[in-house]
């Protein structure tokens, strides 16, 4: 069941969704894919974008060859990310759904992307989150997800209701935040969470960002991660 809090961060999201939409997938996104999936070894390889709102990233799957699924509690988000696969000549499976309880199978994705999820939750929904994704994921199949470091300059602008959580305020109202949820975690805390979650965590990196003439810090951590194959490990392997 959903907080008040989440309820009042979803509303954010929805307030801002056509405004604040994004077009273009993340170089991050790009990069993952690239490096771990080879172009020609991509069909039948199903893809999840877990809150993949209007479909940015739904859409540079389709273009590069992945059987395509998103997932999304927003309805408009949904039409709109219909829409952007479209466009690139395919068709995805889409579902109105909780993050945190998706109707998908066990082990049905090669891959799972959760970027710009994660960290718009409290601490101890993240993990929950994991574990459904790790449910969700073939066995030594591949997760990618951001996460905010304590170094973002969002940090702190908003009321606190967790140990570094804050409902954002209308200092984050330049980039239709206000009203959203927002955890901020060190590299200990990140990879702790995958390793509660029963995921292996295969690198991760800082990626920070500086806009408005310099003067702003967006900061993420990157992470890469696995489940583990337990039958190998079982054999000894």
């Amino acid at each position: 069941m959903l907080t008040e809090l989440e309820q009042t961060s979803r509303t954010s999201w929805a307030r801002n969704i056509d405004e604040y939409r994004m077009l273009w997938p993340d170089t991050e996104v790009v990069r993952f894919l690239g490096r771990t999936f080879r172009r020609g070894e991509r069909s039948g390889v199903r893809a999840l974008d877990i809150g993949c709102g209007g479909g940015r990233h739904l859409s540079c799957l389709a273009r590069e060859g992945f059987e395509v699924y998103g997932a999304d509690y927003n309805l408009g988000a949904l039409q709109q990310a219909r829409r952007a696969v479209r466009a690139e000549g395919g068709e995805a499976g889409l579902v109105v759904s909780d993050i945190a309880h998706p109707p998908f199978a066990d082990g049905q994705f090669d891959v799972v992307v959760a970027w710009g999820v994660l960290f718009n939750t409290m601490p101890e929904r993240t993990v929950e989150m994991l574990r459904e994704i790790r449910g969700m994921l073939r066995c030594g199949g591949r997760l990618l997800a951001n996460w905010r470091t304590t170094d973002d300059d969002l940090m702190g602008r908003g009321q606190q209701v967790g140990e570094r959580t804050y409902l954002l305020d209308d200092r984050a109202a330049s980039a239709g935040l206000d009203g959203t949820l927002y955890t901020f975690s060190t590299r200990d805390e990140v990879e702790r969470a995958h390793e509660a979650a029963g995921l292996r965590v295969d690198n991760v990196e800082r990626r920070d960002l500086w806009i408005d003439g310099v003067s702003v810090r967006c900061s993420w951590w990157i992470t890469w991660a696995s489940r583990p194959d337990e039958s190998a490990e079982g054999d000894g392997r």
